[in-house]
């Protein structure tokens, strides 16, 4: 009997797959098990759940089994997974890094400043600055979540391979932390030159 051949795709992809493609973003791997019972999904999104747009598009099994491995990651880790992967994104990394304090300008443009003697404008003189972008503390947030999210991925790999008919997965394809090659990629290859 010849061997049969997986498809392979990255564990981004796949899980994209099972949760969009295969309709099982919506509930848990435990709702979807009554498509095992019975040969259909089994509604227990409740009165004022929003069902799963394709919620009768699973034909493979597989993607049952990447939703189990989602259900089994940590709950921050697994929530990360399956919002993303519902849409088929990447969390949000903060791309132009944190903000910066720059200049304030009145409406024509013209810098401002504040004076140690405001009403006379006598004495030292300062810029009046304000911060623009994100908070340091926010841009460490959002990475953290990427980092968390990509971590989840790479965690599904090998208990999915073990139990996967038909499919193999690999990677993540994902870039463990962008923000360090698109900053490089930046100063070699400046935007404005």
């Amino acid at each position: 009997m010849p061997e049969l051949v997986k498809q392979t795709m990255d564990v981004e992809q796949m899980v994209t797959w099972a949760l969009r493609d295969q309709g099982l973003g919506w509930g848990s791997a435990a709702q979807a098990a009554g498509w095992e019972e019975l040969g259909t999904r089994v509604d227990t999104s409740g009165r004022w759940s929003v069902p799963a747009p394709s919620a009768s598009l699973m034909t493979d099994d597989d993607a049952l089994v990447v939703r189990q491995a989602i259900d089994a990651l940590p709950p921050e880790a697994g929530a990360l997974v399956i919002q993303y992967g519902r849409i088929g994104e990447r969390p949000d990394w903060v791309e132009e890094g944190p903000g910066e304090y720059v200049q304030e300008r009145d409406g024509r443009g013209r810098p401002m400043w504040d004076w140690e003697d405001p009403v006379n404008r006598t004495g030292e003189k300062r810029q009046r600055m304000k911060f623009e972008g994100l908070r340091p503390e926010l841009v460490t947030w959002h990475r953290a979540q990427y980092t968390l999210w990509r971590e989840a991925l790479h965690a599904l790999v090998a208990p999915i391979n073990r139990v996967l008919a038909s499919h193999q997965a690999f990677g993540p394809f994902a870039p463990e932390r962008p923000w360090e090659t698109y900053r490089a990629a930046v100063i070699l290859y400046p935007v404005d030159a």
